[in-house]
């Protein structure tokens, strides 16, 4: 999408290296509008899709925690901190249930 809108603002012809492997425009000398609709028919949830997927992943970032991501950020919070302040996380995270 980014690729097309800026050939039609920037260039005289729309089909360029960027935009000559869009199926719908493919093996054509010029577009026609038609072209243009059915692009954007089959693109046209792609955003959405997108920012679903990206919210789908950042929810999953904030609250799943499986054994291999608590394995990893154990590892990463041992290889910082001494055994005393290892101990005052425990007991911070026990008060906290």
């Amino acid at each position: 999408m980014r690729n097309l809108n800026n050939a039609i603002k920037h260039n005289r012809n729309i089909i360029d290296n960027k935009t000559k492997n869009i199926t719908e425009f493919q093996n054509k000398a010029e577009l026609k509008y038609t072209d243009l609709l059915e692009f954007y028919k089959r693109i046209e949830d792609s955003g959405l899709n997108f920012l679903k997927s990206l919210s789908d992943e950042i929810d999953k970032d904030l609250y799943e925690f499986n054994e291999d991501r608590l394995d990893k950020i154990s590892d990463k919070l041992v290889s910082r901190m001494d055994t005393k302040t290892i101990n005052n996380l425990i007991d911070k995270l026990e008060t906290k249930k």
